[in-house]
This record gives C-alpha cells, sequence and structure tokens, in this order.
C-alpha cells in the first residue's frame, strides 16, 4: 500500500498506549516518503481531509458516527468502540497486521467502495440537534413540582454560619 497511497496520521489522545501508537506511526513515517504525522489538525482541516480520503483506520468515536455521513470506508480497529451502533461503511478487525492488511484490502475494493453510496447514517435522523432537544422536552410530564419554584432571599454575611476568609 505504501507507494500507491498518501497516509495522514493525526496525534492520538493521550489514552493508555498512546506514547506506543506515536512511536509505530513515527517510524512508519520515516520509512514512507508519502505518510505524514500530524500533531495537532484544525476541525476544518480535518473535515476536508476526510472528505477527500478512501479510507479512515483508527479506533475513534469519529470513525464510527462521523464518517457514515460522508460516505467514507472505516477501518475500526480494536474493540474501543464495541458496542456502538455501526454503519455499513465499518470494517471492523483485530490490531494484528494480517487482519489490518486484509481489511484495507476489502475497503478499498471497487465492490466495498461502490456499497458506500448507499450508507445511512445511524445517527442521523436528519434533524438538527435543537429539535432533537425541544422534541424530547415536549414530551415530559410537567407536574406542579417542576413548574413551581421557591425563592430562596439572598443573605446578609453576618447572617453565614461560616467565615469568608479575605
Amino acid at each position: 500500500f505504501g507507494k500507491k497511497y498518501q497516509f495522514i496520521f493525526c496525534f492520538p489522545n493521550a489514552d493508555k498506549g498512546y506514547r506506543l501508537i506515536i512511536d509505530q506511526v513515527t517510524r512508519f513515517c520515516s520509512r514512507i516518503k508519502n505518510a505524514e504525522l500530524i500533531v495537532q489538525l484544525e476541525h476544518q482541516y480535518f473535515w476536508t481531509m476526510m472528505k477527500h480520503a478512501r479510507l479512515m483506520i483508527g479506533n475513534s468515536s469519529s470513525g464510527i458516527m462521523e464518517t457514515p455521513s460522508l460516505r467514507l470506508a472505516t477501518l475500526n480497529v480494536g474493540d474501543r468502540q464495541k458496542g456502538r451502533l455501526q454503519a455499513k461503511n465499518i470494517i471492523q478487525c483485530t490490531s494484528d497486521t494480517q487482519a489490518i492488511t486484509a481489511a484495507i484490502r476489502q475497503a478499498l475494493s471497487n465492490e466495498f467502495q461502490q456499497s458506500l453510496q448507499s450508507v445511512k447514517n445511524p445517527y442521523d435522523s436528519g434533524k438538527i440537534a435543537s429539535q432533537l432537544i425541544a422534541n424530547k422536552l415536549a414530551q415530559v410530564p410537567l407536574g406542579m413540582e417542576l413548574l413551581r419554584k421557591e425563592f430562596y432571599p439572598v443573605i446578609k454575611e453576618e447572617q453565614y454560619f461560616f467565615k469568608i476568609l479575605p
């Protein structure tokens, strides 16, 4: 894969084992001319880059929750995102070299790339967040205990049961 594709790696979060990942990626980037490790990538550049990518490899929630909207093939390595709803653009694999290589080949195959056109994001209902929140709040039964608000007067400093230090 090394000569045919450009690789862009983003620094991982400071989770357990992140230093090992950085060391491995740094070694990879030193051997492969068209591979780069980016320490910090601004949000708008990240999404522009994702829009032009053919494959995302990682184990972040971004790969699970956001790449379906971009119809981007995503290789989810390991079980960090286990239990999350996953769209059909997600390929799950273990962290061994053979499994990752096979999953990359599957993701880049013409058949899989064509299947991405019909991917639906299970996290996108087509409504904006404010609509979803308003709809949920409208379903909450509002009894008197929720509508009544008690007033608590501000007490003077000499009435405090504790002393405010200077």
